[in-house]
Parts: C-alpha cells; sequence; structure tokens
C-alpha cells in the first residue's frame, strides 16, 4: 500500500489509512475530557493516561513508574549508562536523539529561535526564552506566559541504588 501523496509504503491497509491523516489533517479520535483530537485510537489511548493518572509502566530497578514504554526505555539509561546516539562528527554521544539535534546546532551553526523583536537568533531554546525575558517588563501588556523567570529545581535527594547518583523524584 503507498502513499499517492508522498510515495511512503505500508505492509497493512491501516498503516496507510492512519498515515493519510497526517496530509488530510483528519483527526477522528477525540478526547472527551479536553477534545483534543487523534489520528488513531491508539494515539488517544495513551494521551488519557494523562487524565486518569495511569503509569503502567516502571522501571525494574528503582521501580519509577512512566505512562508511557519509550519513556521508561529512555529512563533505563540512567542507570545503564548507555548513550546510544553519536555525533557523526565529534563522536560525542547522547541519551537522548533530541539532545543529539540540539548538539548537532554547534557543528552546522543552525540558530532556528529568532527574537521578533530584535532579530537575535539562538540555537537552543533555552537561550532564546532566557533572552526574551531581557524585552519584557511587569508594566508591559500581553501575554507573558512564556517568557516568565523559571523556578530554581529541588535539590536532588534520592539515590539510585545501584550507582548512587543523586535524583529529584523517586
Amino acid at each position: 500500500f503507498i502513499c499517492d501523496t508522498c510515495n511512503k509504503s505500508f505492509s497493512q491497509r491501516k498503516g496507510l489509512t492512519v498515515h493519510l491523516r497526517t496530509h488530510t489533517g483528519e483527526r477522528p479520535y477525540p478526547c472527551n475530557v479536553c477534545k483534543k483530537s487523534f489520528m488513531d485510537n491508539s494515539l488517544l489511548k495513551r494521551h488519557l493516561r494523562i487524565h486518569t493518572g495511569d503509569k503502567p509502566f516502571s522501571c525494574d530497578i528503582c521501580f519509577k513508574k512512566f505512562t508511557q514504554k519509550v519513556t521508561r526505555d529512555e529512563h533505563l539509561r540512567v542507570h545503564t549508562g548507555d548513550r546510544p546516539f553519536p555525533c557523526d562528527i565529534c563522536k560525542k554521544s547522547f541519551k537522548q536523539k533530541s539532545t543529539l539535534e540540539e548538539h548537532s546546532r554547534i557543528h552546522t551553526g543552525d540558530r532556528p529561535f529568532l527574537c521578533d523583536t530584535c532579530g537575535k537568533s539562538f540555537s537552543q531554546r533555552a537561550y532564546y526564552d532566557k533572552h526574551l525575558r531581557s524585552h519584557v517588563s511587569d508594566d508591559m501588556p500581553g501575554d507573558k506566559s512564556r517568557i516568565t523567570n523559571p523556578k530554581p529545581k529541588p535539590p536532588a535527594k534520592f539515590p539510585c541504588c545501584v550507582c548512587l547518583k543523586a535524583f529529584r523524584n523517586r
């Protein structure tokens, strides 16, 4: 089964049916709690865990619970030290693909976060968000929801029973 729009192929018709929704924007599975809609029923079921608090996946080492298997699997790298995403240029390795992608901007010079006020650009969202605060004062009108001072992180007080590294959560 092949998508007429992008030529991506699928072994089953259902895969193609769900994929076609990425082109049409169709989201026929709405959440009955918050009305957010999804392309596939399995995505809706995963989303519903936000509202129910269900965390069916737990770490076999520290027993921390997770709503998604992929998040639990990423967490396991805390215990194993596994860093499966190496940079092709400098060979530094990362625990998450997104961290590698952010790191890669050091080598490419890509600065995708552009300040609409002064035109300055940033390679990382955190630096961009911090910069935005330099343009805002309390007496300025408008939505400041993305431009607030971050709360300080609480101290790490839960030691890992395997490596003794301290964490903020059990």
